[in-house]
């Protein structure tokens, strides 16, 4: 039986339906490679992000309450650019400075920025790169003004908590001869002391205590004295992978090991980089 023959019109109409699916199929083709190549620009969408809950204590101007409800501030800042480089983002959630190691060994968290966590199998440190630039201020001129750690043990002193311990040997050794200091968890009432007068110097970070001074007592003239040498701080992680990736990062962007301050500091992200997630 031989097939029935097909008239002009039917193979017209045949060749039309030929071309039309050709051409759907050409777009979907296009479509495909649009979105292969908007996935290789972008990490989110081939999911090399992790998000991380990452700890931060709040204390103005470094980390403080958005007005979305999360946090803000130049650590925070700082600390999610770092961790965008290596491949993850964060989820920032504030906590008390004496629970974020607590919070991190039980898994609440992922990572705290900064801290001095105790000793604890699992937590894992980063390289140093968050620089705190420490300095003793007084609200009134000192005379002989201090030029070096030792001279401070003239004068009666309000310090953070733990400064004993991260201010090098000149200041512990001020600190165990001194009769006259105290370290204070409530940064205000550094401020609050200083002003009544039963103190002559606050020692902390340079950018903190001149952010609670001026919140305090806008307008007042303060007298700094840069004796302390800066001191870098690195975050920690539960997973020491994580912690490497970010090692990783900073190897390439802070080789000499300064670290920074803020976000401004970082060099920029030219593509460059390594992705340690891959």
């Amino acid at each position: 039986m031989h097939p029935q023959a097909l008239s002009p019109s039917q193979k017209r109409k045949g060749r039309r339906r030929v071309s039309g699916a050709g051409l759907a199929l050409l777009l979907a083709f296009a479509a495909l490679w649009g979105a292969t190549a908007a996935r290789a620009d972008d990490p989110a969408a081939q999911g090399r992000l992790t998000t991380l809950r990452i700890g931060f204590r709040p204390i103005e101007p470094l980390v403080v309450q958005a007005s979305d409800g999360g946090l803000a501030g130049s650590e925070v800042a700082l600390v999610g650019e770092i961790l965008r480089r290596a491949g993850f983002s964060m989820q920032p959630v504030s906590l008390p400075a004496l629970r974020l190691t607590i919070a991190l060994a039980s898994g609440d968290v992922d990572v705290v920025a900064p801290g001095l966590p105790a000793s604890h199998e699992g937590i894992y440190p980063t390289r140093p790169f968050l620089v705190y630039r420490n300095v003793a201020i007084a609200l009134r001129p000192l005379e002989p003004p201090p030029q070096t750690v030792a001279d401070l043990l003239n004068w009666r002193i309000i310090a953070f908590p733990g400064a004993h311990r991260v201010l090098g040997d000149a200041f512990r050794d001020v600190v165990a001869a001194a009769p006259n200091y105290h370290e204070e968890t409530q940064s205000p009432v550094q401020v609050l002391m200083a002003q009544r007068e039963r103190v002559d110097l606050m020692v902390g970070e340079r950018r903190i205590l001149r952010a609670l001074v001026e919140e305090t007592l806008p307008n007042i003239k303060v007298f700094e004295y840069p004796l302390f040498t800066p001191n870098l701080y690195p975050i920690y992680f539960r997973r020491q992978d994580y912690a490497g990736r970010v090692d990783a990062v900073l190897a390439q962007i802070d080789p000499s090991g300064e670290g920074f301050a803020n976000k401004s500091e970082l060099p920029p992200a030219d593509g460059n980089e390594e992705n340690p997630g891959q």
